[in-house]
């Protein structure tokens, strides 16, 4: 599970004692979307299939629901 969540919300790579620090990023921080709780997301639907399939790929329970968002949603969202 610990994968899937670095694949989804990216994770900080250390090397050499922490001399160097990279920012590896997940599909969330390419595609415009609003995370709630660890593990509730916001995403257009025009993404769906790419988070969906991701989430599929590992095995975990989706579920999802059509939701109007709100004003900050919908700039976060870039729609």
């Amino acid at each position: 599970m610990n994968s899937l969540f670095r694949k989804l919300y990216g994770y900080d790579t250390h090397s050499n004692y922490n001399q160097y620090n990279k920012r590896k990023k997940g599909l969330l921080e390419e595609i415009p979307s609003v995370r709630y709780e660890k593990g509730i997301i916001m995403i257009r639907e025009t993404d769906l299939e790419k988070v969906n399939s991701l989430i599929s790929e590992y095995g975990a329970d989706c579920r999802i629901w059509k939701v109007i968002p709100g004003k900050e949603e919908m700039k976060l969202l870039k729609l």
